[in-house]
């Protein structure tokens, strides 16, 4: 799945035919180097709730499926999901460094496999590659990430140079035709956490926890 066309997609139950909600945003984990589930825009006035990827019976184009009515946790929950999403974190624009230190850009877009993890990464050209394509990075090659950074194996500075070298644009690395990211877009991204004002609802949380 694309982190951008993931972006808006309803939830719906397999077996009533239900709407439970629009996906926002995916919540990583940084130690499983994974995506560990969705935000869910449940409707109403900042009313959301976490959908664990363990609880997704599948992610197609047109629409994310669960079969359990108890599959969308409130925000209210104590778990490490909301632990996870009160942290924040999102690939989409963070510096990747190889571990010898050398800048290769900063992620456009990565891509997750049904059960969540980070099949492939796709970048912005970095000061190292200027006036090269944009490349791609498996998600093999990925040692960590957190805060600031992605970090990768120093191999993928030679894959990604001989990538431009032979002149493969590869696959768009932007939000692909009809994408609804552009008008969500920042939906799940920099979003306050706080404690919910009541059970199913958040209000914004302020600056700095």
């Amino acid at each position: 799945m694309h982190s951008e066309s993931l972006i808006g997609l309803p939830v719906i139950h397999i077996d009533l035919g239900k709407r439970f909600g629009t996906v926002q945003s995916l919540i990583l984990d940084p130690k499983g180097r994974r995506a560990a589930g969705m935000l869910i825009a449940l409707g109403g006035w900042r009313k959301r709730g976490l959908l664990p990827m363990e609880r997704v019976y599948a992610v197609g184009e047109q629409a994310v499926t669960i079969a359990d009515e108890e599959a969308i946790i409130g925000m209210e929950e104590e778990s490490e999901l909301r632990s996870l999403w009160r942290r924040g974190l999102d690939l989409r624009g963070m510096q990747v460094l190889t571990v010898t230190g050398r800048d290769l850009g900063k992620v456009a877009a990565f891509t997750c496999s049904p059960d969540g993890v980070i099949e492939t990464l796709y970048l912005r050209r970095g000061a190292k590659l200027r006036g090269r394509l944009p490349g791609t990075i498996p998600g093999t090659l990925v040692r960590s990430f957190g805060e600031d950074a992605v970090i990768v194996a120093a191999e993928a500075f030679d894959r990604l140079a001989g990538e431009a070298a032979e002149g493969a644009p590869g696959p768009a690395a932007g939000p692909p035709p009809g994408s609804v990211w552009k008008r969500i877009a920042g939906w799940g991204r920099g979003m306050k956490r706080d404690e919910p004002a009541s059970p199913g609802a958040e209000s914004p949380p302020s600056g700095g926890e």
